[in-house]
């Protein structure tokens, strides 16, 4: 019987990358699943598994690159959290907790934080942050460097340096391309905006909301509604596209 380390824990898990931010590493292992560690010492326990959608979806983005000339061995490579390197290696009994909130003042959460609220339940939460993470690679293959033929805003690429194309997309840009295209022609044109601001900018609910002009109380339930019809769109019509 398989044991729980066995088991690929959901995509996107919370716990299992803020250990990667701080230090850990991801180990491919025999069924293809991504076993976690909290530090890049094999010697130490699994704390958990992600499934390959995620991993890909990571490594799409450049927040997983290989460690050293291993392959099967993942560090994070995004942006660094403070005081991660040595102090690392200090949680390997220690539950990853977030910060206390200070009472003193009024916390600013996220507009991904107030869509994830509006879900109806866990797995729907999950659905959506595999969703939103699988639509952040295509965004990013789809405008690989030196091969882009297309925009998705007016700034240019995806670091607002504007890139012309040249020979055209390669095999995983173009194949990404299709399913972006896929994916605006069942969620049409604003809610693709939406989405592109929610997901790849990161923009707050307010700006989110003016641009789609939705009132501002209504758009994270329509944001999750989105993000829902997206996973929906990459579960029944946009997989088969690979």
């Amino acid at each position: 019987m398989a044991s729980s380390h066995d088991r690929p824990m959901p995509g996107g898990s919370d716990r299992l990358i803020r250990a990667l931010q701080r230090g850990g590493m991801a180990a491919m292992t025999t069924t293809g699943a991504w076993s976690v560690y909290r530090d890049r010492d094999k010697r130490r326990r699994v704390i958990g598994t992600l499934d390959g959608v995620a991993v890909d979806a990571l490594r799409g983005t450049g927040h997983l690159a290989p460690f050293g000339s291993k392959s099967d061995i993942l560090v994070w490579s995004g942006p660094a959290i403070p005081g991660a390197g040595a102090a690392a290696t200090e949680l390997e009994d220690r539950p990853i907790a977030a910060p206390a909130p200070d009472r003193t003042r009024r916390v600013r959460r996220s507009a991904m934080e107030q869509v994830m609220d509006e879900m109806p339940d866990e797995t729907a939460r999950i659905r959506a942050r595999n969703a939103a993470l699988r639509f952040n690679g295509d965004l990013h293959r789809a405008a690989t460097p030196q091969t882009m033929t297309m925009r998705w805003d007016p700034v240019g690429a995806v670091d607002g340096t504007p890139r012309r194309g040249t020979a055209g997309f390669s095999g995983s840009a173009a194949a990404a391309a299709r399913r972006l295209a896929t994916v605006e022609g069942l969620l049409g044109n604003v809610r693709m905006h939406a989405l592109l601001g929610l997901v790849l900018h990161g923009q707050s609910m307010a700006r989110i909301a003016a641009q789609g002009g939705w009132p501002l109380k209504r758009t994270p339930k329509a944001l999750a509604d989105t993000l829902i019809d997206l996973a929906d769109a990459y579960d029944q019509r946009v997989a088969p596209m690979r």
